[in-house]
């Protein structure tokens, strides 16, 4: 989904908990598909739970990775 300031943004679910914390990635214009695994990654090397619910979990896409966003 792309928004108004021009960037994607991904957003992962898992389909086994009922309400599994959610993995919000803001990503640029052009998306490979390097750039899902790594966010799946960087969120798994950071706290992100889907497995337990929890606030959406967010980060965003810059030249040298992955950041947590602050909300």
């Amino acid at each position: 989904m792309q928004n108004r300031r021009g960037v994607n943004e991904l957003v992962i679910e898992a389909s086994a908990p009922v309400n599994g914390q959610v993995l919000t990635a803001e990503l640029p214009r052009i998306v490979s598909y390097d750039m899902v695994t790594a966010a799946i990654d960087f969120g798994n090397a950071n706290g992100w739970k889907p497995n337990d619910a929890g606030p959406v979990f967010k980060c965003i896409y810059h030249r040298k990775g992955f950041q947590v966003a602050v909300i």
